[in-house]
């Protein structure tokens, strides 16, 4: 009976430390690659930064900037993103994981050799709307691996798709986030 209070005693210390991670005053640091589900060329090159602040508990706002080459498609982003975090700990189920969702909005351009009716090279911007849904499994006590879909819409054509130029991609993100 002692052992399984102690066991309990340290699970609730846990559930406490990661959900204090996600407080008020908060930073993070987020480095992500993408796999993208259509590339042009089967070679993807995607890196992307984010640095959130919590203003609230579970709520983080920070700029973010990304940049994809696959040799014939490279793309640049930079803006603003939010996360909502969801606090799971009440709910007794497992504190190492939190869902989140996320928006972003961000100016964007593409540099696309790709053959189209029009021109062989078509350079195009806009803005970019994505939204984000994941999961943030926590390792320690402040270093997490997420995964998350996205999807984005631009005002501009800058994403290939299948041998198209479209305005909406859709990923798989894959991540590593630092918090301190």
């Amino acid at each position: 009976m002692k052992k399984l209070l102690l066991v309990a005693a340290l699970l609730s210390l846990s559930v406490n430390g990661f959900a204090a991670l996600l407080t008020q005053g908060t930073s993070e640091i987020s480095v992500s690659g993408v796999w993208d589900f259509r590339s042009i060329n089967k070679r993807l090159i995607d890196a992307e930064i984010f640095y959130g602040y919590f203003i609230m508990d579970q709520i983080e706002v920070g700029p973010r900037a990304s940049f994809t080459d696959d040799d014939l498609h490279r793309a640049w982003s930079i803006g603003v993103a939010g996360e909502f975090n969801f606090d799971l700990s009440e709910l007794e189920i497992v504190p190492e994981i939190v869902p989140f969702v996320g928006a972003s909005l961000s100016v964007a351009g593409a540099s696309l050799e790709i053959p189209t009716t029009e021109e062989e090279k078509q350079d195009d911007n806009g803005l970019n709307l994505g939204l984000e849904g994941g999961v943030k499994f926590f390792i320690t006590d402040n270093l997490a691996i997420s995964t998350s879909l996205s999807v984005d819409a631009c005002t501009g054509k800058i994403y290939a798709d299948e041998g198209e130029l479209k305005n909406t991609d859709s990923r798989l993100n894959i991540g590593m986030r630092y918090y301190f």
